[in-house]
């Protein structure tokens, strides 16, 4: 019957635009990402004033109105760098696993996402503090629950071991070193990374969980 046709015409037509809807978005994204991409790798190799939103287009291989399709300023593309940082991949956590010490594995875990910060560098974070100043809609958590999952179990043995002695319940205990790591990033950042970034966060954290001396490498009695 002609009713049944006319059905299946119209559930083609409904596939064929869910298809080019989906090609769409895909095309979008791809479009998105080449502007992060670029503009990442302009700002730090030239630094952020020096790089220009005509420069970023360029670089990606877009027309330069394009760029404000997805972004009203060149600050708001600075947050999206973050999306770059994927927390723990599977060979961290069997790296994580392969050590022997509780500390060592908690203080193991940490340096995996100093690795990140270290890589995009002083300016960008400095820049990211900058831009959740001035847009705060921008701002966006750098950490994860994935991130809280991780740590807070880590933090739960060394204190059972007996290798860190802060015995302030390890929800607590990890919510504050958040708070402190923050600090360091952020006194890193807008300082220009006038100290060693691994070695500032290694001492302070020796002092903040309290961790056992002959574990310290800065924090001994003398």
């Amino acid at each position: 019957p002609s009713c049944v046709w006319k059905g299946i015409g119209i559930y083609f037509i409904y596939i064929i635009g869910v298809e080019q809807l989906k090609k769409r978005m895909r095309k979008t994204e791809e479009t998105e990402q080449k502007l992060i991409d670029a503009a990442y790798r302009l700002i730090k190799a030239d630094g952020f004033d020096a790089t220009s939103i005509k420069k970023i287009c360029a670089e990606a291989g877009v027309a330069y109105s394009t760029f404000y399709f997805y972004f009203p300023s060149k600050e708001h593309i600075i947050p999206k760098f973050y999306s770059r940082i994927r927390l723990f991949s599977e060979n961290d956590f069997a790296a994580i696993l392969g050590i022997e010490g509780a500390w060592d594995r908690l203080w193991f875990a940490h340096t995996i996402y100093l690795d990140h910060i270290s890589e995009i560098g002083p300016e960008i974070c400095a820049q990211y503090y900058r831009c959740n100043l001035s847009y705060p809609e921008t701002a966006r958590e750098t950490y994860s629950i994935e991130h809280q999952k991780v740590l807070e179990p880590l933090i739960s043995q060394a204190q059972r071991s007996g290798e860190i002695l802060n015995r302030m319940d390890s929800e607590s205990v990890y919510s504050c070193s958040l708070n402190l790591v923050r600090g360091i990033y952020f006194n890193w950042s807008t300082h220009l990374s006038d100290f060693d970034l691994h070695s500032e966060m290694r001492r302070n954290l020796e002092v903040f969980y309290q961790v056992r001396e002959d574990l310290c490498i800065y924090n001994k009695q003398h």
